[in-house]
């Protein structure tokens, strides 16, 4: 005797399903930068941030313009959120700078293109 059964989807696959051909990109990214402190002295580090926000962005940030600090380190966290069917997400890179000479030093602007556009950040 042969008895036929049917493969009957659970809620969650039908749920996850959906979540994946619905799931929307938001267009526009953000593109800021921080620091810690202003004021430091030679043997003292500053952390810089880098934070992308919006749509997935997989580029880094250029650091070559950054003249008077050395990098000792560097991490990056991704954040994502789908909130009502819309994903955003979060991109931030750290930088931990030790100053290589004293006086005032001015941390530039930073450039990053995504999808052809140019975003730069505050100097």
């Amino acid at each position: 005797m042969i008895i036929k059964t049917k493969w009957v989807p659970s809620p969650y696959y039908i749920i996850l399903l959906l979540l994946i051909f619905t799931v929307k990109l938001n267009a526009d990214i953000t593109f800021s930068a921080s620091i810690d402190r202003t004021t430091t002295t030679i043997n003292d580090q500053i952390i810089l941030q880098l934070k992308i926000s919006g749509e997935q962005v997989g580029a880094q940030p250029n650091l070559s313009g950054i003249d008077g600090f050395n990098v000792l380190s560097q991490s990056t966290s991704t954040s994502i959120q789908i909130i009502n069917m819309s994903m955003s997400s979060e991109v931030v890179h750290t930088y931990h700078l030790l100053p290589s000479r004293t006086g005032k030093i001015t941390i530039p602007s930073f450039a990053l293109t995504h999808k052809g556009k140019n975003y730069k950040t505050e100097p």
